[in-house]
Parts: structure tokens; sequence; C-alpha cells
């Protein structure tokens, strides 16, 4: 019965039961009676309905209390695991509250209340100790992407379909574009010159069998010069599965160039040991043969020679004073010379080297010499030897300009192609870095590696010892300093020059 009509009825057997006490012997007596019994009746609905009621009411706040000691029971334990017994014991402050004996509906909703204060401290210090662990995997993240983005070498992360999912400033470096617009795409279509290593079947292959792939070698044009790589793949695996891959391109431009230094240096040093003597022994008849010839040549009638003889003789004056030209450059090569060192400006050395070309030409080539801003040229060297350093390389560049003009004037090309020479000084690590680069004939790509090597020259027969670039590569490394050298399109040589800094640069 809704409580409304209960409500209304016990009101309506109330008023009755009134009305009948007050009407006194004029009520009758079953009349009477009937109110009487009608609001006991009523009474005993409304107050069993309110029973019913309360009980329901309680049921359910013992029902919600013993869910509530349940998850406090949870929460304590995982507490007790995660911030650790001695934090949960100090948020409880006290000991665990006690469920009252007593089936009190107050006490009852106290003790819930207490509970759930307590819960909810707990709540709250564990999701400080999330939120504290949260920060420190944050600050962790960004600590390894700052040692990813501070590596050298290029890293890019790829998911099964090759496409990048994370990589590096390096490797947005190398591929010339920004980071954002690098995500997505296919990883070896992106960087510059790893297609010639097929690199999709190789990250292709660690994804199938979790096997890493090293140093597979490849190379590619860079802003100055040749850059040497070597590629590397790393599975990352979860559960037994690689879900991704780490593609590593690793430069090794500097360990190329310092191990062809290392074998050129040892192929000097052990052909020093031989041309020291030899060239020793071959003096003595050299100058035997050349004051034969001069006493020849100052009485031709004695010999009986015309003039077609002494022209002869004139030819083996000039071939023996070549020959001791050359003994000399061998014994350069292979004699350590003591070297006078000083602190000074190296810009006034390659001035005075730049006036000291006297070839036939020369004033037409247009010289250039710049430097970079805030950089000091002051090495620790010896002038005479760098000044030698210096017109070598000058004059070869000379020779391949001024030839490749005569090669353009021959095509009827004469007017479009000016000779440069230009000179750039910058900085580069801990060296002062000074590069000495012509538009001239260029070197073949297959010559490079012998440049350094004695009597090695480009030059055509009888016009060039092949002794200038080895004594050059000698006098920098008695500096402690390197000497290389890059050719490109067809015009384009630089020789680079690398001196370690001093202090007071």
């Amino acid at each position: 019965m809704p409580n409304k009509i209960r409500y209304f009825f016990f009101i309506v057997s109330a008023v009755l039961l009134t009305a009948s006490a007050l009407g006194g012997d004029r009520v009758p007596v079953l009349l009477e009676s009937g109110a009487a019994l009608f609001f006991l009746v009523c009474g005993v609905a409304y107050f069993f309905a309110e029973w019913r009621v309360n009980r329901k009411f309680y049921l359910k706040i013992a029902n919600l209390q013993e869910q509530l000691n349940q998850s406090f029971n949870e929460i304590l334990s995982e507490a007790a695991e995660d911030i650790g017994l001695d934090r949960t014991l100090a948020v409880l402050g006290s000991d665990r509250p006690e469920k009252p004996e007593k089936r009190d509906l107050f006490a009852q909703m106290e003790f819930s209340k207490s509970l759930f204060n307590k819960e909810i401290n707990l709540f709250r210090q564990k999701n400080k100790i999330i939120k504290d662990l949260n920060d420190k995997i944050l600050f962790s993240k960004q600590q390894l992407e700052a040692v990813f983005d501070a590596q050298d070498d290029a890293l890019c992360i790829v998911d099964p379909d090759q496409r990048i999912s994370r990589l590096n400033k390096a490797y947005a470096k190398y591929c010339a574009k920004g980071l954002k617009a690098l995500l997505g795409q296919k990883s070896h279509e992106m960087f510059p010159g790893v297609k010639r290593i097929n690199p999709d079947h190789l990250a292709a292959r660690t994804f199938e069998t979790g096997e890493m792939i090293s140093a597979i070698p490849f190379e590619t044009p860079g802003p100055d010069d040749r850059l040497y790589f070597l590629f590397n793949t790393y599975p990352i695996v979860s559960e037994g599965k690689t879900l991704y891959v780490l593609e590593h391109f690793r430069n090794v431009t500097a360990e190329k160039k310092m191990n062809e230094q290392l074998i050129r240096s040892a192929n000097l040093a052990s052909i020093g040991t031989m041309i020291a003597g030899i060239a020793h022994e071959m003096n003595n008849p050299l100058s035997g043969i050349a004051g034969c010839a001069a006493n020849m040549l100052a009485s031709p009638e004695t010999y009986g020679m015309n003039n077609k003889g002494q022209e002869r003789i004139k030819d083996i004056l000039d071939s023996s004073s070549r020959a001791e030209h050359i003994l000399k450059g061998l014994l350069d090569l292979s004699r350590k010379k003591e070297s006078q060192f000083i602190i000074m400006n190296i810009t006034p050395v390659i001035e005075r080297a730049l006036q000291s070309i006297h070839l036939e030409g020369y004033s037409q080539i247009k010289k250039t010499m710049a430097m970079d801003p805030g950089v000091r040229p002051v090495v620790n060297c010896d002038p005479t030897r760098v000044t030698q350093v210096f017109i070598n390389l000058l004059s070869n560049a000379t020779f391949s300009v001024l030839d490749r003009a005569k090669q353009e004037e021959a095509l009827g090309r004469g007017r479009e192609y000016q000779p440069e020479i230009r000179i750039l000084i910058k900085k580069r690590d801990s060296y002062l870095h000074l590069s000495f680069t012509d538009n001239g004939l260029g070197i073949p790509q297959d010559k490079l590696t012998q440049i350094f090597d004695p009597f090695f020259t480009t030059r055509p027969p009888g016009q060039g010892t092949g002794l200038g670039l080895s004594i050059c590569h000698k006098i920098m490394l008695e500096h402690n300093g390197r000497i290389t050298v890059e050719t490109y399109d067809r015009g384009n040589t630089c020789f680079t020059v690398d001196f370690p800094l001093t202090g007071a640069a």
C-alpha cells in the first residue's frame, strides 16, 4: 500500500476515534469500538511499513558497509605493498577503525564515514606516490631523449612497415629535413646514399628473426666532402616478438681518414728507411756525371764537339740537375729536420705563400681568403715548413686551374670559365681547419688513395717529381696535424689542412 494512502487512513481513523470519544453516550458503542479498532489496525500497518523501510535501509547500509570494509582491506593491502607499511600506518594515524558491535544505524554510519575517510587518505597517498613515479619516469624519458639527440650518429626507430616512429637530431641533419617532416616516412627513402646496400631487406630480416645486423658500409656526398657510414640494426623485443627496430647510422668518416693516414705514414716510414741510403749512393755518380758534362761543355773544341753535341751535353746536365733535385726531395722526406716551432697567427703565412707563386698566368686567377667569425687562427708551427706546405698546395691548384683554362679555351668556352682558388679558415672540433679549393681539372676518384705516395703525380711526365705532397704529409705529421683531399664534380678539388689549436685559440 502506498505511503500516502496509509497516512490518509491513519489520519481518518484518528479523527473518527477522537470524534467518538468527544461524543460520549450519543455515539453508539459499536461505532466507537469500530473506530478504535480501525485506528489500531491503521497504526499497526503504518508502524509495520516504517519498520520495513528502516530494515531495508539498514540492510543496505550493512551491505554498503561490508563492501566498504572489503574495499578498505584491499586498498590497505595494496598500499602496504606500494607505499610501504610505515607510510600506510602514518596515513591511518591510529589503529584501524573497529566495526561497532551494536546494531546501531548511526554508529554504523559513523564507522562507514571514518573508514571512507581513511580510504580516501590512502588513495591520496597512493596517487602522490604514483605522481612522483610519473615525474621520475618523465625526467628519465627527457634524459634519454637528450642522450638520443646528443649522439653524432644518426638513430631512428622504425615499425614493421619500416616507417620512422622516432629519430634523433643527427638523423634529421643528415636528411636535411625537420624532425616532424620525417616521422611516418620510410627510413630508407629519407637517408641519403643508404639505398645502395638494400637496408629494407636487412631491417626486414631483423624483424623476422630478431637478428642484429652490424657494420654494413656505405657512403654519401656531404656538404664539404664525402661521408662514410656503417649501417646497423638492433631489435626492440617485447614478449619474444620484435615490435620495432633501431637503425644506427654510424659516421666513420674521421676514422676512415685517420686509418688512411696511418697506412700512408707506415708506407712513408718504410720507404724512408730505404731511400736515405739510396739517395746518398746516387749522389756520388750524379756528381761525377755532372762534373764531366760541365768540363766537356766548357771546352767543346778539346773534345771535338759540334753544336749538336753541345746540346746533348746540356741535356745531360739538365737531367743530372733534375736527378739531384729528386734526390734532395727524397732526403727531405726521409730526414727529420730540426724544426723551430712558435705560436703565431697562421694568416700572414698563407698571405706570404700566395705572394710567393710566380707562375705564368697566376695573376689571372681569382684568389679569395675567408675566415669564419670568431675564429682565432693561432697555432704552434714552424713557419718555414708550413710555408712549404702552402706553396705546394697553391702551386698544384694553379697548375690545375690553368690547365683547365687551356682546355676551355680550346673548346671555345674560355670566356665562361674563371680560374679560382678559395681559401677558408674555420674551427672544427679542436683543430684549425684550412681548406684550399680550386675549380681546376680535379683528381680521379681512383687516384685519391695514392695522392700522398712518393713519386705519384697526376702531372704529365717531366712536369712533377711526385714528392711535393708526400713532403707536405710528413710536415703535417710533425705538427701533429693532418692533410686530406677530396674531389667532387669536375672542377672542384679541396685539400684540407688541420692544425691543433693552441690554448690561446
